[in-house]
């Protein structure tokens, strides 16, 4: 249920107000101080979520520990209300970081509470869509050569080869020196 407080107003423009640049003028600044409004309440009402959906989280966590064992699972189902067992697991996963820290944490871990929330949708999950969706490798060979053993090669392809080799060797030096490997 929204209050006055929290209604949302539907924005209005007239753009045959902006006769001159200075009624322009206003009108960009009344439409961005507006726009700066409902973001402000956006962010507020989004850390609000957070929030309730982490004491949420925190009060199942602690029913989880005082309830003997094999009777959380229905417990939970019974008190609920209308979210379900994956919500409210997701609640206590989140409930389980400091909620200052969960805040001002990562965006990855922001789209996660969000997430777990609802204040944003689920990723769709990826469609197997044969070869052209396979995982790509991190780098790619430039060197190609229509034979296949190399007694068949030329001069030049075996030149190619090597310097292709070459540079492969420097970047497996530079990937140990730099990860330890």
């Amino acid at each position: 249920m929204q209050t006055p407080d929290t209604q949302f107003i539907q924005p209005s423009l007239d753009i045959t107000l902006c006769v001159d640049a200075e009624t322009c003028a206003i009108e960009l600044k009344r439409c961005a101080d507006e726009a700066d409004r409902c973001a402000a309440l956006a962010q507020a009402g989004a850390e609000l979520a957070i929030r309730h959906a982490w004491n949420a989280g925190a009060i199942a966590n602690r029913a989880k520990e005082i309830l003997p064992h094999g009777e959380f699972v229905p417990w939970l189902t019974e008190n609920s209300g209308d979210r379900g067992y994956t919500t409210i697991h997701k609640w206590m996963k989140m409930a389980k970081i400091h909620l200052d820290e969960l805040l001002a944490g990562t965006p990855k871990g922001l789209q996660d509470a969000y997430r777990a929330t609802g204040i944003l949708p689920e990723p769709e999950a990826k469609q197997d869509g044969g070869e052209n969706n396979k995982e790509k490798p991190p780098f790619a060979l430039s060197f190609k050569t229509e034979y296949n053993h190399v007694s068949e090669w030329s001069r030049d392809a075996a030149r190619d080869f090597l310097y292709e080799f070459e540079r492969i060797a420097r970047i497996a030096v530079q990937l140990k020196t730099e990860f330890g490997l």
